[in-house]
């Protein structure tokens, strides 16, 4: 999603090759793009900025805590949580959660009260 400012510089583009493993059938791309290249702090999309997907989200955080039969008080996290839309579906249905999101979006579900460490998610992160 660019900007008006990045809209003036040639867009970037990548590789997109699809491939499959013979033995196990993993299928995915085999071109790796820099996560901080693709979510950079001012990422503008939010999960939650239409009542259509918050909705659904929240339907589906409902519908897998009832198909997995997680208990209440069942930690529940996100990677890559955007502005926590679907944790606040968990939260709702009674579990503990907590968001990891590298843009500034992770602010905004820290204000709407779902916990969210605001940094890429890694095993050498300093926060996990």
């Amino acid at each position: 999603m660019l900007t008006e400012e990045k809209l003036k510089h040639p867009e970037k583009t990548y590789p997109l090759n699809v491939v499959r493993c013979r033995d196990c059938g993993l299928v995915q791309i085999d071109y790796v793009v820099d996560g901080k290249e693709l979510f950079y702090p001012e990422y503008p999309y939010r999960s939650g900025i239409t009542e259509t997907l918050r909705r659904n989200l929240n339907n589906l955080a409902l519908h897998m805590v009832e198909k997995i039969g997680l208990a209440k008080g069942s930690f529940v996290i996100d990677i890559g949580s955007n502005d926590g839309t679907i944790l606040e579906g968990f939260s709702a249905n009674g579990m503990r959660v907590l968001g990891i999101e590298p843009t500034n979006i992770a602010d905004i579900a820290n204000i709407n009260g779902i916990e969210t460490i605001k940094e890429f998610f890694s095993v050498l992160s300093p926060s996990f």
